[in-house]
């Protein structure tokens, strides 16, 4: 199954720079001759013939330079005959010795610039060497290389999570997600960014093409719930302390998909959560996100979150003040779409939930 899927994937890449290259370099040209004269133009008498007589001498052109080319590259073949000649001439030399050549050094260091090409995301020079090297072969020891390394980094890893992303098989991409979830774990690179890049690449796999049925329990245990608890959890800790903020605002920008697959739960704050609130710091976090679609959201988010596990007369009475007044200094950095300005209406709104004759107007007003 992964041979064919290999397979496949090369032809289609194959497929597809042959037709780029038909498409550059066999793009029609408008004709330098017999344009189409305007509506009311009167046409000459020997218009259709002066037509033809250009179209002709055209391809006369044409064909005569197609003989030239074909006469030129016949020569050029030819020329490279006696090369043909001795290259046959060794290879037959080396008879069983090219199956040992493939499998020693020569293969190792193959396979050690294919590692070193995931770890440095060079995705596309790795995928050529994974099915030149028949990577699926021996993909366990693709992670195991990773985690070996002496100066392994959380950039390695993401390449990684991203080269597994594109191999072609499913099944394949499970495989190499249970097994990169142990190391991953052991090392608790899965509380982090890490954890939610994980979370993102197997939810396709885990879940059906309505993104809410489970095709497999245990898949969607381990590599979704578990990721996204993780990871979720240390994001959390960020939303409601303001420590580590950079990290937050990081994964908004690198990997918005990620972020937004992440906020309700990193909002979905528990009683048990609230040890780690520092409400005047939490307040500062929305507005420093780095899309404006995900500053509203936290704002909504933390409101909802306030009205959850306070009362009016139990904090929020300061908090609410405080939050709006921090909405108001945003607003310049919310953008201009639809989606925001919708968001910005309905998160002024949402002030108004914190008790009876209060508004996110009166709120910002002076005391």
């Amino acid at each position: 199954m992964r041979f064919t899927a290999a397979c496949l994937l090369l032809a289609l890449l194959l497929a597809t720079r042959v037709e780029a290259s038909l498409r550059n370099n066999f793009a029609p040209q408008p004709s330098t001759f017999c344009q189409a004269p305007g509506e009311n133009a009167v046409l000459p008498s020997d218009f259709h013939a002066a037509c033809k007589r250009h179209s002709e001498g055209e391809r006369d052109k044409l064909t005569h330079a197609y003989e030239v080319l074909l006469k030129h590259v016949a020569g050029l073949m030819s020329e490279t005959d006696p090369v043909n000649t001795v290259v046959k001439s060794f290879l037959n030399a080396l008879g069983s010795r090219r199956l040992t050549l493939a499998n020693g050094p020569n293969e190792e260091l193959r396979k050690s610039t294919m590692v070193a090409a995931i770890e440095s995301g060079r995705s596309a020079e790795a995928m050529t060497l994974y099915l030149e090297t028949r990577g699926w072969e021996d993909w366990r020891s693709v992670v195991d290389r990773i985690f070996a390394n002496p100066r392994r980094h959380r950039q390695h890893i993401e390449n990684l999570i991203a080269f597994i992303g594109m191999l072609p098989a499913r099944e394949e991409q499970l495989d190499y997600l249970h097994h990169l979830r142990g190391p991953l774990v052991t090392h608790q690179y899965h509380e982090g960014y890490l954890g939610a890049l994980f979370a993102s690449g197997a939810r396709r796999l885990v879940f059906a093409d309505d993104g809410k049925t489970v095709r497999n329990q245990t898949d969607e245990r381990l590599l979704w719930t578990t990721m996204v608890d993780a990871s979720a959890g240390y994001f959390k800790r960020i939303f409601l302390s303001g420590s580590n903020l950079f990290e937050l605002v990081l994964l908004d920008r690198d990997f918005p998909d990620a972020f937004t697959m992440l906020l309700p739960t990193v909002v979905n704050v528990t009683k048990d959560d609230l040890r780690y609130l520092d409400a005047w710091k939490m307040v500062e976090v929305p507005c420093e996100m780095h899309r404006s679609v995900s500053k509203l959201m936290m704002f909504e988010g933390m409101i909802l979150m306030l009205q959850r596990h306070f009362t009016w007369d139990n904090q929020n009475h300061i908090h609410a003040r405080f939050l709006a007044k921090r909405f108001k200094d945003c607003l310049p950095k919310f953008g201009k779409d639809a989606e925001s300005q919708k968001l910005i209406k309905s998160t002024k709104e949402l002030f108004g939930k914190f008790a009876n004759r209060v508004t996110y107007e009166t709120l910002i007003k002076p005391k």
